[in-house]
């Protein structure tokens, strides 16, 4: 990488570069800047890099030394393009607008930035990632959340515009699909491939770079376009270029390539107060490598599930290292038990190769399901020919059982009637396996008493679990009727990689202290007279599964009968079996009513006097006392200044 700098330039970043901030594992790093110009641009380098080589180790991916600022993301809202984190005053991006950070976080496995840009909210997740074609943590998963926080829809795009170097090399030529790409190319939707890979030789590579467009598990989002162009275009045009294919990798006004690429998400509608979210990946290149006089690379997945229902390439590299041509050559690739082909062809004729020639191969493969087994099988590629022996490269594939997801019940969600309507049902969703799962869809079932209000969704969704992560969803539910008790709801976990987990959540619903008041006939009764209490609620909802109890002096009072009122005889025929008395309590069991009215008689409760004196009638729920009536109990005939009370029904 060749850049340019003054000597104050030079001598103010090695005064910041201290502070940068930095966050590594056994394979790979994330560098971002300090405090001040350039923050949130980020480089990735490697630490100790492909464990089966040494000479990729502390070596570049993206360029960002001594600090990042030549690598840059554009966030294109409506006809402005923000540069994400803070102003530049560098040549790469100075055309765009800038936001304000206002949040730094540094983990043990990432690093997340979130920017306001006016009223849109931009979120830069950097983490490390477990590459599907090493399946080792090489990879950085570059994230960007997006929402839009205003009152009107925005159209928003997205780029990123990466400074690739593999070490000292700029000029390795990108392999995607079949292509070895050495001068200004671009790649649209319907062709770009599941990963670009690039590295300057197949027979002893400097380092391989790697970037995974498409990987299902992941929940990867394929840019519009990816973009193959010198450095200085991108850097000056910070969202559409004009691309001119064929054009060389060399900047104007130097002698040596300068290569840099871009993936580009076009403009699309984002609707008020919603979100989107792009995932991309870049770090270092899965590939088997088998030198010789053809070196050979096969480049496939490392791990696939048994059940897993998406398509991947295998890419197969061939090259002539020997001096001398390879004739009537022919590559005659094997698939294990389990793997099928649905693109490619088996055996493909590559005719003869001339020295220092190559030849790229891809094939598009996907699990069969009825012939697989959990077991780690070759991928075999033999290379024939007239010239030289054969020629073979393995590659291995652990086939894993099916992923598995766990849904767990978070806390005892519980509403109470008069302090809320709305009560919150949070499940934790846990990806139990060694590999990634995407695209999960819980959804949650309602009831008689629990439903969802408006503006809630009745599914939710996870893009991805990582394996053994952990995501919580909540949904918000509105009590429909005021049914006392535990109620079940149903919630589904659903993916197309997994079983359906399912999960009975519970929500106590309590009525609490109902209003309730009890009347007598007459304030006072002889001793032989009959009489009757009415037992009465008021204000209250819909409702079912209300408990009471009345309860008198047995010494006093001697239970007749009870009669239920009119309304709950027609609403259920056997309503008197939920009224069961002994000699000093009546239990109420299992009320229910529809839209009752502000006060509404439940029945009376007939008694007859055994004795003279005061008694206390009461009603309770549980262990709570609702009302209390007094009643008079007499010897005599008659009494004297007797004040009658009446109540009106």
């Amino acid at each position: 990488m060749m850049r340019i700098f003054s000597w104050l330039m030079i001598f103010s970043i090695l005064i910041n570069a201290s502070t940068l901030n930095v966050v590594e594992n056994d394979f790979i790093k994330i560098v971002i800047g300090p405090d001040g110009f350039d923050q949130g641009r980020f480089s990735i380098e490697t630490t100790g890099g492909d464990p089966s080589r040494d000479n990729d180790d502390n070596l570049p991916l993206i360029y960002g030394r001594p600090k990042p600022w030549t690598s840059y993301t554009t966030v294109a809202i409506d006809k402005t393009n923000f540069g994400f984190g803070t102003q530049t005053i560098k040549r790469a991006g100075k055309k765009a607008r800038y936001g304000q950070i206002i949040s730094k976080k540094l983990m043990e496995d990432r690093i997340e930035i979130k920017t306001q840009m006016e009223d849109v909210f931009v979120t830069q997740t950097l983490r490390f990632f477990r590459n599907p074609l090493t399946n080792v943590k090489d990879s950085i998963l570059i994230e960007y959340h997006i929402f839009n926080d205003s009152e009107t829809d925005k159209d928003i795009g997205l780029r990123i515009m990466m400074d690739t170097m593999l070490g000292k090399n700029d000029a390795a030529p990108f392999r995607i699909g079949n292509e070895s790409i050495i001068a200004e190319k671009a790649f649209y939707k319907q062709d770009i491939v599941d990963y670009w890979q690039s590295f300057d030789s197949l027979a002893t590579p400097n380092i391989i770079a790697q970037g995974v467009l498409r990987y299902s598990p992941a929940a990867l989002t394929p840019p519009d376009e990816l973009i193959l162009m010198n450095w200085g275009t991108l850097a000056d045009q910070p969202y559409k270029v004009t691309i001119v294919e064929g054009r060389s990798f060399i900047r104007e006004g130097e002698e040596e390539p300068d290569t840099a690429l871009a993936l580009l998400w076009n403009r699309q509608s984002l609707a008020s107060k919603k979100a989107r979210i792009y995932r991309t990946v870049m770090g270092l290149g899965g590939i088997s490598l088998a030198p010789g006089d053809l070196s050979l690379g096969l480049s496939a997945p490392s791990e696939l599930a048994v059940t897993d229902p998406n398509e991947y390439i295998i890419v197969a590299y061939v090259s002539n290292t020997g001096g001398f041509s390879v004739k009537d050559s022919k590559a005659i690739i094997a698939l294990p038990a389990g793997l099928e082909m649905v693109k490619g062809n088996k055996i493909e004729d590559l005719e003869t190769i001339l020295p220092n020639g190559s030849r790229q191969l891809v094939y598009k493969i996907k699990v069969d399901p009825k012939k697989v087994i959990q077991a780690t099988r070759p991928i075999q590629l033999t290379i024939t020919s007239s010239t030289l022996d054969d020629q073979i490269i393995k590659r291995d594939v652990k086939f894993t059982g099916q992923p598995i997801l766990s849904l767990e019940k978070v806390g005892n969600p519980i509403i109470q009637r008069g302090f809320d309507q709305f009560v919150d049902v949070p499940i934790k969703v846990t990806n139990k396996s060694s590999v990634a799962v995407s695209d999960i869809q819980i959804e949650i079932g309602t009831s008689n008493a629990l439903v969802l209000p408006k503006f809630e969704s009745r599914l939710k969704e996870i893009s991805k679990l990582d394996p053994w992560e952990s995501q919580q969803v909540s949904w918000k539910l509105k009590v429909a009727k005021w049914s006392q008790g535990e109620h079940d709801l149903a919630i589904v976990a659903k993916s197309s990689f997994t079983k359906d987990k399912k999960i009975n959540a519970q929500v106590s619903i309590t009525l609490g202290k109902p209003m309730g008041k009890l009347f007598y006939s007459e304030p006072s009764f002889f001793i032989g007279d009959y009489g009757y209490i009415w037992m009465t609620l008021m204000d209250m909802p819909t409702f079912d599964g209300l408990d009471l109890t009345l309860t008198w002096d047995e010494n006093y009072l001697k239970p007749i009968r009870v009669s239920p009122e009119p309304w709950l005889i027609e609403a259920n025929n056997d309503i008197i079996d939920n009224f069961n008395s002994t000699k000093n309590v009546l239990q109420i069991n299992d009320l229910s009513a529809e839209s009752p009215p502000w006060r509404m008689i439940i029945g009376k409760w007939h008694f007859k006097v055994l004795d003279y004196g005061d008694t206390n009638v009461k009603l309770w729920q549980g262990d709570e006392q609702i009302d209390s009536i007094q009643l008079t109990l007499r010897r005599e005939d008659k009494l004297k200044n007797e004040k009658e009370v009446d109540f009106d029904f």
